[in-house]
């Protein structure tokens, strides 16, 4: 997706088409903070090597690695020329204007190729987000536009997501077979809860409990509980004429939506299943459907206990 953001950060692993070699040592942006150029080293001390490559052999991104559109003799064998344009270079020795502070990394959007945050350490304090609207360039120091105390605090995509499912884990309102349904997708910390539940409370509870999370930017809610799901079906079916072709009653579990009723012909049956189908929500149907020639009209979906 063009409007995906990423991180890269220092360290991180790097793939090339033939191994895995080398960690990302740094980039280099222009004024506007595209990247142009990004570094990697292999080897230690004197036996190692560095290169710049730039930045469109990268295909993915994240915490852990960067995936290069090259083999690794291609790339330490200079044969990939960088980009040939002025850019300020980005790397831990880059110096800051907050003392102890250094560059740790960079939020890119995918579709650009535009840093949006930079990622900085501060020794043992652990690592924070900055917008780039709040830094700028005095000569070759970064100047961070926000006092230190109010730096917020940057927590990689996979830590969040394994408190999250410390936090579903542990909770003991949520039954267990509604937290087996429920996922966590989470992207530079903003977090999408999908899934299914079975009562609408459930699904509200689950956005302030996905909120306690440290690191969680925002929250998108894409569960779904069994009584809308069950009310999008009747409205499926109404709007598909299913009451010209006899009598239908639906239930939904967790998603699992079991069919049952009867119709006049089996193209009704196979018609109905299709409908259900594609309601948001529905993972997998149970069909009982009769098929009774002289069946009349009145689908409708069943009231909940």
């Amino acid at each position: 997706m063009a409007d995906k953001i990423a991180p890269v950060r220092l360290g991180s692993r790097v793939r090339f088409e033939d191994r895995w070699q080398g960690r990302v040592s740094g980039l280099e942006v222009d004024e506007d903070w595209n990247v142009f150029n990004i570094s990697v080293s292999s080897g230690f001390l004197f036996a190692g090597s560095s290169v710049r490559l730039p930045f469109t052999s990268v295909t993915s991104w994240s915490d852990e690695s960067v995936l290069i559109a090259a083999n690794s003799f291609q790339a330490f064998g200079r044969q990939i020329p960088p980009v040939a344009a002025p850019a300020r270079p980005l790397a831990s020795n880059t110096p800051a204007s907050h003392p102890g502070t250094k560059f740790a990394g960079a939020v890119v959007r995918q579709g650009d190729r535009r840093v949006l945050e930079l990622i900085l350490t501060r020794g043992v304090r652990g690592l924070f987000r900055v917008p780039v609207t709040e830094v700028s360039f005095t000569g070759k120091t970064m100047t961070i536009g926000i006092p230190t105390e109010q730096l917020v605090r940057y927590y990689p995509d996979a830590q969040i997501s394994e408190e999250l499912h410390r936090l579903l884990s542990e909770d003991a309102s949520i039954p267990t077979e509604d937290k087996a349904h429920i996922k966590f997708d989470v992207e530079d910390g903003v977090v999408t809860v999908n899934g299914n539940v079975r009562i609408r409370q459930t699904l509200h509870y689950m956005e302030g409990l996905a909120a306690s999370a440290p690191g969680v930017v925002s929250i998108g809610n894409e569960l779904h509980d069994d009584f809308e799901i069950e009310a999008a079906i009747g409205f499926a079916l109404n709007a598909a004429g299913a009451s010209r072709d006899g009598k239908v009653y639906v239930r939904s579990n967790l998603g699992e939506v079991q069919i049952d009723g009867f119709v006049a012909s089996e193209r009704a049956a196979d018609d109905i299943k299709r409908t259900v189908a594609r309601v948001s929500g529905v993972h997998s149907i149970v069909n009982r459907l009769q098929v009774r020639p002289a069946a009349t009209a009145g689908a409708r979906s069943r009231p909940r206990s």
